[in-house]
């Protein structure tokens, strides 16, 4: 009888992508292309300090850094050392007193530093927006080239990039957000303890940015509605969802309702005003085109003429996703890559709803409309994932052209950041220039300067009085009389646009005894002198 013939055993296999369906030089231009972005970010923080007042840190976000710099000095969330204020989205101003703490408070110091938290989110949102494409369809085929395409995506794209360098929140909340999508992907939220992980880390969203509630809602009642099982089960997992982001973010809502006598924030309800405008609908519908393909945004050259063009990429996105999914259900079936394509979609429908509710909401009661680009920007995150995995799907002579136009994109982006090294017109910031060098001038350094725009001018001036409301709950409450407000608290200087002189002061405002002084670009500075009494005196 002869032995047994023994079977060698087999050697593990490697995963089916062992010969990539695009070349490994295209993954390797798009992480040389990534990584030159990011440098080039981090590169904002070493300028001149006459430089790091402008771009690309924003008047509000001035705020934000106000805030932060007062809460390392010691003086609490405060905007002046003395007045508590909420104003502010929490999470990433606290973040921010990090580096202000470090340099002692000192500005140009924490200003550098806060621009390297920026490079760093940045980073961070990429990444994750890589993971999120590489496994966001069926099979292993291409992941590696979607991975670095939802990398690359997300890194060049100017709307993200200049949202997340703006001196505010918006970057920390697009990269946090990637990576919760990402945590559910990977997870699915299976257990007690997986939801109650997602629901903290959407509680850390909210305090990032506070209108992220209404996502932990949708969130909540997906959970709720969706799976099998008895009803009382489904209640268990929503409310392992719910009561983590509460309890996260529950302090937040406290402070503000027994400090500030509301869950809204005074910033909120300064720029509440409900209604429906022409140049609001159009605003809206300019900055929905244009968060939807955040790679096409030209800044100062953005026009109507770009709408065609960014929906037939649209298009052309969901052609390219569809062709994707459909190679990747005739790849090799991947059961545990399969489940993680299902959960990504999951997500990214909460994701869609929730900003579709935005959409009507700030629409309908927002007159902030110059700031609807800002607050949907989280649209960019979804539309990253699923434009990389359209580009994927590309071979032939259209990879070669993807190549190209991507390369084009981080051209443009790195020639605007040279120009922000290399030019102070192009960086330079009118409320530094003009509103600042006229306080500084004029304005003796111990009297009080009023302003509507007071980001810039209460970041790098002692005794500045908000006027707009944001950051100051006293205004709020006298908005339909700020020239009593100003007399009451005898402050007798005043800085801003012509038509915010108007507003606050009179119309014109000689006729409370307000005298302009000087002028320098779009600013005015008037003075009302105590020995001067306005007509309401006499």
């Amino acid at each position: 009888m002869s032995p047994p013939v023994q079977t060698p055993a087999l050697a593990p296999q490697p995963p089916p992508e062992i010969a990539p369906a695009q070349p490994r030089v295209d993954e390797r231009l798009l992480w040389i292309l990534s990584g030159l972005i990011w440098f080039a970010g981090l590169s904002l923080a070493l300028r001149p300090e006459a430089a790091l007042r402008g771009r690309p840190l924003t008047e509000d976000g001035f705020f934000s850094l106000a805030v932060a710099r007062q809460l390392a000095l010691g003086h609490g969330l405060t905007i002046d050392g003395v007045h508590w204020v909420n104003g502010f989205q929490p999470l990433f101003t606290v973040v921010c007193a990090l580096p202000f703490a470090w340099v002692g408070g000192d500005r140009a110091g924490g200003l550098r530093g806060v621009l390297v938290l920026h490079a760093l989110v940045h980073a961070c949102g990429a990444w994750a927006c890589g993971l999120l494409a590489r496994d966001a369809v069926t099979g292993v085929q291409r992941r590696r080239l979607r991975q670095a395409l939802g990398t690359a995506a997300y890194a060049l794209s100017p709307a993200i990039f200049l949202t997340t360098f703006n001196g505010l929140e918006t970057g920390a909340v697009l990269a946090l957000l990637a990576w919760i999508w990402r945590y559910w992907q990977v997870t699915g939220g299976q257990t007690l303890r997986q939801l109650a992980t997602a629901g903290a880390l959407l509680g850390l969203l909210v305090l990032t940015r506070i209108d992220a509630a209404l996502f932990v809602v949708i969130v909540t009642v997906g959970v709720l509605v969706s799976g099998d099982g008895a009803w009382w089960g489904r209640v268990q997992r929503a409310a392992a969802i719910a009561l983590p982001a509460g309890l996260v973010s529950g302090p937040w809502w406290l402070y503000n309702y027994l400090g500030f006598g509301s869950l809204m924030p005074t910033s909120g309800r300064a720029l509440t005003d409900v209604g429906v405008t022409a140049e609001r609908t159009l605003t809206m519908l300019q900055s929905v085109q244009m968060s939807l393909v955040p790679l096409t945004y030209v800044g100062a050259w953005e026009s109507f003429w770009l709408v065609p063009v960014r929906l037939l990429l649209i298009v052309l996105i969901v052609v390219g996703v569809r062709r994707a999914r459909r190679d990747g259900d005739l790849a090799q079936a991947t059961p545990g890559v399969d489940r993680r394509a299902a959960r990504t979609g999951q997500f990214a429908r909460w994701i869609g709803m929730t900003l579709l509710v935005f959409v009507g909401y700030y629409w309908a009661t927002s007159a902030a409309s110059w700031f609807y680009g800002r607050y949907l920007a989280a649209i960019g995150v979804p539309m990253t994932v699923y434009s990389a995995i359209a580009l994927s799907a590309l071979g032939g002579w259209q990879a070669r052209l993807r190549g190209i136009a991507l390369t084009v994109a981080a051209g443009a982006l790195l020639f605007g950041v040279w120009r922000l090294h290399t030019s102070a017109r192009f960086a330079g910031a009118v409320y530094v220039d003009d509103q600042l060098a006229l306080v500084l001038e004029h304005v003796p350094p111990g009297d009080a300067v009023a302003a509507g725009q007071t980001g810039t001018l209460g970041f790098f001036r002692e005794r500045v009085v908000n006027l707009d409301g944001k950051v100051n709950r006293d205004a709020l409450v006298f908005r339909h009389d700020i020239a009593g407000y100003l007399r009451r608290t005898n402050v007798q200087w005043f800085c801003d646009w012509p038509h915010f002189a108007t507003r606050y002061l009179a119309d014109p405002p000689g006729k409370n005894g307000w005298k302009l002084v000087a002028q320098k670009g779009q600013f005015q500075l008037y003075h009302r002198p105590t020995d001067d009494p306005t007509p309401a005196e006499r």
